[in-house]
């Protein structure tokens, strides 16, 4: 959420991309839902929603990944994977040219909490992925990028990254908003009324801090 200013312009959004240096037409946006109930110092509610002037063209290089369900749970020990362009070491002011990506395990709300990791900083709506051991975890410009689970044969979105301290250190693991937890406003924004009559967006496209 925080990365985004109320300015359309200023966003271009690619898809199916693995390489900076090879870089397909953008899709530009044309609104940019914030969500209200984001809370700058705690992070919570931590998402926003995207909508491009042309629909999404789905090829074997663009799939679009499930929303889970409102009770879906991921059992602490899941195995899940996080990916961005962002640095592969803190304090870089240097993006990966290349699509990165990372196995990082669920990590139980109350061990997340705990005094020797978060200190009770997590909230309801947000999930710990990560090693308390460290050394696998998002880093800075991976902001707003997936957290995907996989659940019987389809992949699920379970995470945004959000915050953390760090990239990989012991006992800071990273903090992605829940979307299990966002998914009212998700599905609130994504009806509309045009002329009178409400429409629905079947997808949406998410991203966050």
């Amino acid at each position: 959420f925080h990365t985004f200013r109320n300015n359309t312009t200023l966003w271009k959004v690619y898809a199916g991309v693995v390489s900076q240096d090879n870089l397909p037409q953008p899709y530009l946006v044309e609104k940019i839902l914030l969500n209200e109930n984001y809370n700058s110092r705690t992070n919570d509610q931590d998402v926003a929603l995207l909508k491009f002037t042309s629909p999404v063209v789905f090829n074997d290089k663009v799939q679009p990944v499930c929303l889970p369900t409102s009770g879906q749970q991921i059992p602490p020990g899941q195995k899940c994977w996080t990916s961005g362009f962002g640095t592969t070491e803190a304090g870089s002011g240097t993006v990966s040219k290349d699509l990165m990506e990372v196995s990082v395990d669920i990590i139980d709300t109350r061990v997340c909490n705990s005094p020797r990791v978060y200190g009770g900083a997590v909230t309801r709506n947000m999930i710990c992925a990560g090693n308390l051991e460290g050394g696998k975890d998002s880093c800075q410009g991976d902001s707003g990028g997936p957290l995907v689970c996989q659940g019987d044969s389809r992949w699920y979105l379970v995470g945004i990254t959000s915050w953390g301290a760090g990239c990989g250190e012991r006992n800071k693991p990273g903090v992605y908003t829940k979307v299990s937890s966002v998914l009212p406003w998700i599905y609130r924004k994504m009806q509309v009324r045009m002329d009178g009559v409400d429409k629905h967006y079947r997808r949406a496209y998410l991203t966050s801090k």
